[in-house]
Order: C-alpha cells, then sequence, then structure tokens
C-alpha cells in the first residue's frame, strides 16, 4: 500500500474528491502530446484526461493532498 509521504513525492494530486480520485504526470512528454491534439500545455488537463497513473485513495489521505488544478509538479518516475 502507498503511503501519503509517497504520493506526494511522487506527485500525484486530487483530480476527484468525489470518487477520491488522484492522478500525476506519467510521462516527461506530457506537453507535446497535448501539442498533438492542438490543446494548450495544461498540466491538470493533462492530469485529468490523459494519465494513465491515477489511484483511488482514502478520505484521510485525499484531506492532505492539493489539487491538481493548484500548479504543476514536475514529472517524476
Amino acid at each position: 500500500m502507498i503511503t501519503l509521504e509517497e504520493l506526494k513525492r511522487k506527485g500525484y494530486c486530487v483530480t476527484s474528491r468525489k470518487h477520491r480520485c488522484v492522478s500525476r504526470i506519467d510521462r516527461k512528454d506530457w506537453k507535446e502530446v497535448l501539442a498533438e491534439k492542438n490543446l494548450p500545455p495544461d498540466a491538470d488537463l493533462y492530469r485529468r484526461c490523459y494519465s494513465k497513473d491515477n489511484l483511488v485513495v482514502s478520505n484521510a489521505m485525499l484531506a492532505k493532498l492539493k489539487n491538481s488544478a493548484h500548479g504543476y509538479q514536475e514529472y517524476r518516475a
């Protein structure tokens, strides 16, 4: 089981509080992926719509993570 500290360190952010989902930027070339689709380089958009690295977490963990829209966090493998 992943810990809260690991989630934070790996760059996970909340993408849905209702469904308790967290996601992260899962590739270094995420900006190019969006550019190919004629979309702006928006980290929140990438996390919500294109990231394949998504998890469902407990309410306790969810309460301690920031929302995806609060900024970009560099990709971390």
